[in-house]
């Protein structure tokens, strides 16, 4: 019998619950076929998963009531804050995925100067992220959920506040002298646009405090650099 998890926002989990939504209905019904009596595991993302019950399948609703709370875990103790120009949409949607995947506390798209991308993001697309973030944590079995912020600027990207600011940049250092030093709590990595970051963005980071790494003597795609270089920090960290 394979675990059925599915994310409920905090404010929806009470002891009873009528799930009405047509997306999750479908899924119950027409996907799972789950029959009453069927245990569910419902996420808060917020760091709580409780075991419910199916007590009853309605035309229009599927009813369930909440047995016990399972699981609960606090925030991680390392953040890893993912800072990447906007770019095509495939490419956002699996930066998006596998760094969820992967751990990560807050992803902060930015316009930089060379973005092949120049148009901000509809409230629609917004929406759209999030539930490919939500999906990823359901599937990696976590329970807190990454932040998405709205689209900024590259200069408010760099004042974001952190242990270590990381710059991926091909004649960069290697990441794991930066981790000699002891653990963060908090990390910034920032990855280029597809052109690499301007002069004027490079002089910007070295005066915010940035450190310059590199991943790999071969060219790597701003997606790759992106998923690769969460990946690796995540490992570090727990060294």
């Amino acid at each position: 019998m394979s675990r059925v998890r599915l994310y409920f926002p905090p404010q929806k989990i009470k002891e009873y619950v009528s799930i009405q939504e047509k997306e999750i209905l479908h899924k119950i019904k027409e996907v799972l076929r789950l029959n009453e009596g069927r245990p569910l595991f419902i996420f808060d993302g917020q760091g709580r998963e409780y075991l419910y019950t199916l007590t009853e399948i309605r035309k229009e609703s599927v009813e369930i009531r909440k047995i016990k709370l399972v699981r609960e875990e606090p925030k991680p103790t390392t953040r890893i804050i993912l800072a990447f120009p906007l770019m095509r949409e495939a490419k956002l949607d699996l930066i998006f995925q596998k760094c969820t995947e992967l751990g990560i506390f807050k992803f902060l798209p930015f316009f930089a100067q060379r973005s092949i991308v120049r148009t901000p993001p509809s409230q629609a697309k917004l929406l759209r992220w999030r539930k490919i973030v939500e999906e990823a944590v359901r599937q990696s079995n976590q329970l807190w959920f990454p932040e998405v912020e709205e689209v900024r600027d590259f200069e408010a990207v760099i004042k974001e506040k952190a242990d270590l600011k990381v710059a991926a940049h091909p004649k960069g250092d290697l990441l794991f002298e930066m981790f000699k030093g002891g653990r963060y709590s908090q990390i910034l990595i920032i990855i280029g646009p597809e052109g690499d970051f301007s002069h004027q963005e490079l002089e910007k980071l070295k005066e915010h405090n940035f450190l310059f790494f590199r991943l790999s003597p071969n060219i790597l795609r701003s997606e790759t650099s992106a998923i690769f270089s969460v990946g690796l920090i995540n490992y570090l960290s727990l060294l």
